[in-house]
């Protein structure tokens, strides 16, 4: 087996989709960035960052780190992702699903392109602030 052919170990809540989940979709802009934010907030290669990889077990985020990888998810794109929903996710693709869905809340039924731009530090500082 490759390291590319690994899967995450399947878990007892595989069975349930999150319900912003509504089937097929076109998710690659939203996958590529969030990818791309996870990678660097783990420092490493985005390849490294599949969809299916579980976002505390293979990941080791958790709900802080989530909130800063929303934060800069916000900070590129321009759509809040409610920390409340955070919680909910279990998957890279599952925050993919999210993020798409809440570009297409945001712009109605028409997706805006998304807007690049650095995370923020100060919004980085602060989440780590309230944390500590």
């Amino acid at each position: 087996m490759h390291d590319d052919d690994a899967r995450p170990t399947s878990h007892p809540d595989d069975a349930a989709e999150p319900r912003w989940v509504e089937g097929p979709q076109d998710l690659e802009p939203e996958r590529a960035v969030v990818r791309h934010l996870i990678a660097s907030h783990l420092e490493r290669l985005d390849a490294e960052v599949r969809p299916s990889h579980r976002l505390k077990a293979n990941l080791g985020l958790g709900a802080v780190a989530l909130a800063v990888i929303a934060l800069d998810i916000e900070d590129v794109t321009g759509v809040f992702l409610p920390f409340a929903q955070l919680a909910e996710l279990r998957t890279v693709e599952d925050l993919a699903a999210l993020l798409h869905q809440r570009r297409r809340e945001d712009a109605g039924s028409r997706v805006q392109p998304m807007r690049e731009a650095p995370p923020s530090r100060r919004r980085r500082f602060e989440v780590h602030r309230l944390a500590s």
